[in-house]
């Protein structure tokens, strides 16, 4: 992932992989192995090697070691589901999320009319086969965590 610099699901809470990654060891294609981790964490000296070895996908060296950036586990997690009449109306949803601070919203993927109606024939569910987004709340407060998923379904209305 980091050679990608990719990202995952809940990147909307925690970022991409390379906002998370602290330093890497790498090959070069000369075959010295190099570290970009320092001694101290604040510098403004040079190039970020580190994020310019994120996303390089291999081509300025092999990745052997890496380090990342941790985050405590929430201890509840709430889900919801908010089906529209078209995709462009879900996509305008997911901006306005974004634009909008619900600092407990972790995930937040999309599945189209026929991915619907694939999810309900693989596992047996009678869902609108319409787009919809599935949401996920992650913290520690079940009240706000519900408020939160309230207001975003407000939002989508």
């Amino acid at each position: 992932m980091a050679a990608t610099s990719g990202s995952g699901l809940s990147t909307l809470k925690y970022g991409t992989s390379r906002e998370n990654l602290v330093s890497l060891q790498m090959v070069l294609p000369n075959g010295d192995l190099m570290e970009t981790k320092r001694l101290v964490r604040k510098s403004s000296a040079g190039y970020d090697l580190t994020q310019l070895f994120a996303g390089s996908e291999g081509t300025l060296g092999v990745i052997t070691q890496l380090a990342w950036r941790v985050h405590a586990l929430p201890k509840l997690r709430v889900g919801s589901l908010i089906s529209f009449k078209d995709v462009g109306a879900a996509a305008r949803c997911v901006v306005a999320f974004r634009h909008s601070v619900v600092p407990s919203l972790a995930r937040c993927e999309m599945l189209n009319g026929p991915g619907m109606q694939a999810t309900n024939k693989k596992f047996k569910m009678q869902l609108e086969e319409v787009p919809t987004l599935f949401l996920e709340f992650q913290g520690d407060n079940v009240d706000q965590l519900m408020e939160d998923a309230r207001n975003t379904e407000q939002m989508a209305k």
